[in-house]
């Protein structure tokens, strides 16, 4: 799988080649955040495609703290060594969660209380703290509470969205 913007700075075309969707389409989102004004062509890949070039090229990693696992395959050596600086984030505790899920529905201009309590537990249980499933877990539960006309979203929200999440819906 590549995924990229190709081309100049004046004219830029989003290119993607491969089968797997669900990568693609978190390379997609991940080519958006890694474009910069520089005038160098960004090319994400995906773990297979890795294997196949690794070492060949200059990379920087990008995305989530699944791939801490990823970069413990031996064919991920040579990049791993290239690394000058990781952070991994720390998992949070419920209370320090609700805030954050407070403070993002605040700055979106929304009212923090269209969550209970028990839907932001639920979203933090089921993503073991990690903030970036927190979010993924309450932005589709928000969808899901606005579908069904829910005034609050709900422990049962979240629940059905996790319930989809592992059915690869």
């Amino acid at each position: 799988m590549v995924a990229g913007s190709l081309g100049a700075a004046r004219h830029q075309e989003y290119t993607l080649i491969g089968d797997a969707v669900n990568t693609a389409a978190r390379l997609e989102a991940l080519a958006k955040t890694a474009a910069t004004g520089d005038g160098l062509v960004r090319i994400l890949i995906g773990d297979s495609t890795w294997q196949r070039v690794a070492g060949g090229f200059s990379a920087r990693l990008v995305g989530d703290m699944t791939l801490s696992r990823k970069l413990k395959k031996p064919y991920f050596e040579s990049f791993v060594q290239r690394l000058r600086m990781t952070y991994r984030m720390p998992a949070v505790e419920e209370d320090e969660a609700r805030r954050y899920v407070a403070h993002r529905l605040r700055t979106a201009g929304g009212n923090p209380d269209v969550f209970d309590p028990a839907a932001v537990d639920a979203a933090v249980a089921e993503a073991n703290g990690r903030l970036r499933t927190i979010d993924d877990l309450c932005c589709q539960a928000l969808y899901a509470a606005f579908i069904a006309k829910a005034a609050v979203v709900t422990k049962e929200h979240v629940q059905a969205v996790i319930a989809e999440r592992s059915l690869g819906v």
